[in-house]
């Protein structure tokens, strides 16, 4: 975050954050760092710099330190690290340096959206506020992340609602969150990102009335892999990429057609199952149309689709029909 942040005890609805605990002392005088482990003391020497951001940061003429070294951990890449690994860097302590600041700020947030609607709000932990940055092709969800909501049920009050996300706005933009107008309306009330650290921050209201952070880094290399790659697949048949987001699990469940080599999975986005298929193993997906229940039979209006899903039943209701390869 910047170091215009306080970095503050969090409270306990947000959820406590472990202290960090250092390798025994034994092992550490046994370790053997060869010439080649020069970069793994860089790394573990820059989160050890940022642990001790929390002693200096009030201090005026540090503040430029601070940012210089957020910059460079927002560069890092957790998703390379093995913890259970020693010969892998353990950039641990340095990503708890940036959970435990995002939830110092929602844990702000949470104080601003009480005081101002009179109501207590939930903290969810470990939520996924929707998300989409420079390497992913259409909004997702990020593994990770805190999150505040309230569901006003009849005692909804526009007005109230209004002023928390004015309240909220400013507050974010304070510490320098930009929003983004370009975000697709289901985010209700904003999208922010903070370009200097990578936090994520949106606001949006359906039933629930909810406020959401995280950092962008909680999305893996293989997450933005997959969704990409059906967010092509849906641009090659819509014209362009998807607004709404997709929700890839991490093992993906592909089924074989009984008209080989034809196979055929599907995710989840804009709240229907979304359909796709491909004409062998090696073969890219394509998308073939989003449905929240049975589809008629002349929906498999190609031979690729009649072949990609031979024995599925079709039709209205209980229908025994099948697609026909």
């Amino acid at each position: 975050m910047d170091s215009k942040i306080p970095v503050k005890e969090v409270t306990d609805e947000v959820g406590a954050v472990d202290t960090p605990i250092m390798a025994p002392e034994e092992n550490r005088k046994n370790a053997k760092v060869p010439i080649v482990g020069m970069i793994t003391l860089g790394i573990l020497a820059a989160a050890g710099i940022a642990f001790g951001i929390f002693a200096f940061m009030d201090s005026n003429n540090k503040a430029k330190e601070i940012a210089d070294l957020k910059a460079k951990v927002s560069q890092l890449d957790p998703s390379s690290t093995d913890p259970t690994n020693p010969s892998t860097p353990d950039k641990t302590d340095v990503f708890e340096v940036m959970d435990t600041e995002t939830r110092s700020l929602v844990a702000e947030l949470k104080t601003i959206a009480e005081n101002v609607s009179g109501v207590d709000f939930e903290a969810n932990s470990d939520s996924a506020p929707v998300t989409k940055f420079d390497d992913l092709k259409a909004y997702t969800y990020l593994t990770k992340a805190y999150g505040i909501s309230h569901n006003f049920h009849s005692d909804y009050n526009a007005t109230t609602n209004e002023e928390i996300v004015s309240q909220i706005d400013k507050k974010l933009k304070s510490y320098g969150f930009v929003s983004d107008d370009d975000a697709p309306n289901y985010f209700n009330y904003g999208k922010y990102k903070n370009n200097e650290t990578g936090v994520l921050c949106t606001i949006g209201n359906s039933s629930i009335f909810w406020t959401t952070c995280g950092y962008y880094k909680w999305v893996s290399d293989e997450v933005i892999e997959k969704v990409n790659a059906f967010a092509e697949a849906i641009k090659n048949k819509e014209g362009s990429y998807p607004q709404y987001a997709l929700s890839v699990p991490d093992e993906l469940t592909i089924v074989d057609s009984s008209v080989t080599p034809y196979q055929k999975t599907q995710i989840s986005g804009g709240n229907a199952a979304l359909l796709f298929y491909r004409v062998s193993p090696n073969a890219d997906w394509q998308f073939f149309t989003g449905t929240q229940g049975l589809l008629e039979c002349s929906d498999y209006n190609t031979q690729d689709l009649k072949n990609a899903y031979a024995g599925d039943r079709c039709g209205e209701g209980l229908s025994d029909s099948t697609v026909q390869p």
